[in-house]
């Protein structure tokens, strides 16, 4: 097995076997190292033989939880397509590298990796039997079981705070609710999305790895709901006005979001897509200071759901920290950022249910005295 890393425009077959391939166990990339181009494109090459007299060998190649996996002959025909990113993926009906080898033969294939911007997962070469791969696909959902229940668990929260709200918006008509009830179904989404590609639900959701899928969205309405209760307009009209222009950005960001799920990425280099929670992190620091300098009497529920979610969701996300622990189930379920973030969305819209039950009441006892 040889490995070849420098590709970055997706050369053909026979350019590629002219190249300098390295011994696959060495020279590993590193996971934390981010591409300076958007499509990261590795090439293995790989001899299987036969030595049976009468047999075809038939073996199916695992090379691990990538983008998008191609197939080719030693003469450049495509001979099979699969990998994460087509739609739907599902982890069951997964298609492995189908190997069929005639007997007294060598047969010669080259496997054309490509992910997007980062390597999730590191790249490996396993060849499994029918049988040995049912069993590690068993394996891997016991690993994941309790990652599972999880995710599930923080969906129907983020869905019953949401009809919770759109039941008070429905009642009371006050926008406030109806910004806090789209805030936590887009919230359930987003794990719901993420949860499909990390498990392979079958889902018709296309995840690549570098998409802040919904993320646009959720800065949106989170502006608008933290604005619309601390009356930020109002209030900080300095504050104010470089949140509009970062809610401008976001509706690009956004739209740009949905034209490359459809067709593909925009840009050939990383950085648009490495830097794009910088409008994320400033419309959060900016939210957090107005929050923490206004003299709202929900100012400490406010704070408090801010601060859970910086402390489950970006200490992933941001600081690229991973917890080592000796236990393999335990390790699975810490390091998903998808689950920290949807721990932070859960813990974070209970303390903001709880500032919305004290405005509540104080609406109520300000109508009483009139």
């Amino acid at each position: 097995m040889y490995v070849f890393y420098e590709d970055c425009i997706g050369l053909p077959v026979a350019t590629i076997r002219q190249q300098r391939f390295r011994p696959f166990g060495q020279h590993q990339p590193d996971l934390s190292i981010i591409s300076d181009h958007s499509a990261i494109i590795t090439w293995l090459s790989f001899q299987i033989q036969n030595i049976s007299q009468s047999q075809t060998a038939e073996v199916l190649f695992n090379a691990g939880r990538q983008g998008i996996i191609d197939l080719y002959s030693i003469r450049g025909i495509r001979l099979q397509r699969t990998g994460t990113y087509l739609i739907p993926y599902n982890l069951r009906q997964w298609q492995p590298i189908r190997l069929r080898v005639p007997p007294r033969q060598t047969s010669t294939y080259y496997l054309k990796i490509t992910n997007l911007v980062r390597v999730v997962d590191p790249i490996v070469a396993t060849l499994h039997t029918p049988v040995s791969l049912k069993m590690w696909f068993a394996d891997y959902m016991y690993l994941n079981r309790w990652l599972t229940l999880g995710l599930l668990g923080l969906v129907v929260g983020l869905l019953f705070m949401s009809l919770f709200a759109f039941s008070q918006y429905a009642f009371n008509r006050d926008r406030i609710f109806l910004y806090h009830a789209i805030f936590c179904l887009l919230g359930s989404l987003f794990v719901v999305w993420n949860t499909n590609y990390r498990l392979g639900l079958g889902l018709p959701l296309q995840v690549h790895s570098i998409t802040a899928n919904l993320a646009s969205t959720l800065t949106i309405v989170y502006i608008l709901f933290i604005a619309r209760f601390i009356d930020l307009p109002v209030g900080f009209p300095k504050t104010w006005l470089p949140l509009q222009f970062l809610v401008a950005v976001l509706v690009v960001q956004e739209v740009v979001h949905i034209y490359e799920y459809f067709y593909g990425l925009l840009f050939s280099v990383s950085w648009p897509y490495t830097h794009q929670n910088v409008t994320f992190v400033l419309a959060g620091l900016l939210l957090f200071v107005s929050t923490f300098r206004s003299d709202s009497p929900f100012r400490r529920y406010l704070l408090g759901g801010m601060v859970c979610l910086l402390v489950t969701g970006f200490f992933s996300a941001f600081l690229n920290q991973r917890l080592e622990t000796g236990d393999a189930v335990q390790q699975i379920r810490v390091n998903f950022t998808p689950f920290l973030y949807g721990l932070g969305f859960l813990s974070e819209n209970f303390f903001f249910l709880m500032a919305l039950a004290y405005r509540n009441r104080l609406i109520e006892v300000e109508k009483n005295h009139i």
